[in-house]
């Protein structure tokens, strides 16, 4: 994932996975940048708390993931996976933000996701313009219930109607000099001139 949260004292597994030619090679993690410090159990902070898939678990399946156990809150940060296979270009992942609160995240706590799922805001908007035209196509209808007196300034006239419809009390009544105002949702609203 490209956000995980955790809480202070938790464990958390940071994956990555090579996908290229195979051979001889290793990864590396590094913190807060592509050039950023080294990510490992011999280091700095982390002393002791982080273990990394097995040598052979890289070869055979391109697993170069990390467990940092015993979370503190310095532990947040931008962590990027970097393989270097001999004879190629290093290569680097996404990268993956961690982020370390003194207590349960509300995300993780709830078993939900570990970032917001992309489909979610295309859902939100498709609902909210459906939404958007049945509010429009109620206003259309009322106020076109309201206008179909004879003597209103303003009257709605279905589109495909014709001349004779209107005169068999198809719809709305004629109207002698009517001028097209505009159309809205397959309704012509016409005004007496």
């Amino acid at each position: 994932p490209d956000w995980v949260c955790r809480a202070v004292g938790q464990a958390v597994e940071l994956g990555c996975t090579y996908t290229g030619p195979r051979g001889v090679g290793g990864y590396t993690w590094v913190r807060g940048g592509k050039t950023g410090q080294p990510v490992s159990s011999h280091t700095g902070a982390l002393r002791g708390r982080v273990s990394g898939s097995s040598g052979e678990d890289f070869k055979t399946k391109g697993d170069a993931s990390i467990n940092i156990t015993d979370l503190v809150l310095d532990d947040s940060g931008f962590y990027y996976c970097k393989v270097a296979m001999v004879g190629l270009e290093e290569v680097y992942g996404a990268g993956t933000t961690l982020t370390v609160r003194r207590r349960e995240c509300e995300d993780n706590a709830k078993g939900g996701r570990e970032r917001e799922d992309e489909t979610t805001l295309p859902v939100w908007g498709g609902t909210m313009a459906v939404v958007g035209v049945l509010t429009v196509t109620v206003i259309v209808a009322v106020v076109c219930r309201k206008m179909r007196d004879p003597g209103a300034a303003v009257r709605c006239v279905r589109t495909g109607q014709t001349e004779s419809d209107s005169r068999r009390g198809r719809g709305s009544p004629p109207l002698g000099a009517a001028g097209s105002v505009g159309t809205k949702h397959g309704t012509r609203y016409e005004r007496r001139k």
